[in-house]
């Protein structure tokens, strides 16, 4: 009949010893050093993390922490004024150099040991490989950097925004265009208003949930932005809204300059009073449009007036030179107009 042993009567005869079995098979280095840069103790994961074939080579082999592991030996002189500064050092990273010389990232907990007078007599810590995650990160830091670059560089404005007004981001073109939001708000930003918009388009996208798209024409800065607004959840997890207007200025002065034309084509008109600044295209560019296009035939040589909010010396000059036939300072006054429209039609009529 077989006998039944206690468990730990077993154990003891197996030869197993917690506490050594533990260290033997962990997956992470496991040390006892000394202040003068010698290991007196090593586990096989340490060992074969340094490339030596057992911990008695490890310790053997090194007599200098400092120069023989460390790549760079400044690392180990602050990590050992961390140690004795706070008694124990959390996730400290550093580049140490294999056996074979091969370079590769760690990171240490460990704590001090001192005798019964309080004076430190070694270290005892755990050593982790982290060369992989280092690798990944750096990759993460390039792409991020990538991303950054391209933001940066983007040929419109990009910005986030809180559900609180606060702009958590802006890129190069939004500060160059509409200025640096940084504690300000965006209506102070991009309207110059004490208190929010009535209407904000882009805050229906907190409401919704949904990406908007609109025209937004003639921005502060002069500019015409097809707008695109996308819900956007932060690192952190905050609400937020990502914010994309695109430069269409040329596209819809472009627009506008077809439509004076088709309606130039489809009707007939004696004369064209041509604000020189209008919002989109401005009278000198609807002009030369006009004057060089092949569809309108006789209709090209319509009358054109300037109409502008300046008189300066030389205006009139160059208004001829641009292809307009007069023009008037604004605000018109009906004695001037019947003036230059007599002028004007009468001449063209000859």
């Amino acid at each position: 009949m077989a006998q039944k042993k206690h468990p730990e009567t077993s154990l003891t005869q197996a030869g197993f010893s917690d506490a050594q079995d533990i260290l033997d098979h962990a997956p992470i280095g496991v040390f006892t050093s000394t202040p003068e840069g010698r290991y007196i103790s090593a586990n096989p994961a340490l060992a074969r993390m340094y490339g030596y074939e057992s911990p008695e080579e490890l310790i053997e082999s090194i007599t200098d922490i400092g120069t023989q592991v460390y790549a760079d030996p400044e690392d180990r002189k602050e990590f050992i004024r961390l140690l004795e500064e706070h008694g124990e050092v959390t996730n400290h990273e550093s580049r140490f150099r294999s056996k074979d010389g091969t370079v590769f990232w760690v990171s240490r907990n460990a704590r001090v040991v001192e005798d019964k007078d309080g004076l430190i007599v070694a270290y005892q810590g755990f050593t982790t490989y982290i060369t992989e995650r280092k690798r990944v990160e750096e990759a993460l830091g390039l792409e991020r950097e990538r991303f950054f670059l391209l933001l940066e560089t983007f040929p419109g404005f990009i910005y986030l925004q809180s559900p609180d007004y606060s702009v958590r981001y802006a890129n190069k073109y939004f500060i160059e265009h509409f200025g640096n939001p940084k504690g300000r708000l965006c209506y102070e930003v991009m309207w110059g208003r004490t208190a929010p918009c009535e209407t904000c388009p882009t805050f229906k996208v907190f409401d919704m949930n949904m990406p908007q798209v609109w025209e937004w024409l003639q921005a502060p800065d002069g500019k015409s932005y097809a707008i695109h607004v996308y819900p956007f959840i932060d690192s952190d997890g905050s609400k937020l809204v990502l914010e994309v207007g695109i430069d269409i200025t040329d596209r819809k002065q472009a627009e506008d300059g077809q439509q004076a034309l088709d309606l130039l084509a489809a009707q007939d008109f004696d004369v064209i009073l041509m604000d020189v600044q209008m919002p989109l295209i401005n009278g000198v560019e609807a002009t030369k449009a006009i004057r060089e296009s092949a569809s309108l035939g006789d209709k090209k040589d319509i009358p054109i007036i300037a109409l502008t909010a300046y008189a300066m010396t030389g205006d009139k000059e160059k208004f001829l030179g641009d292809g307009m036939d007069d023009y008037l300072a604004k605000p018109v006054k009906m004695e001037d107009l019947a003036k230059v429209l007599e002028r004007v039609v009468g001449t063209k009529q000859e």
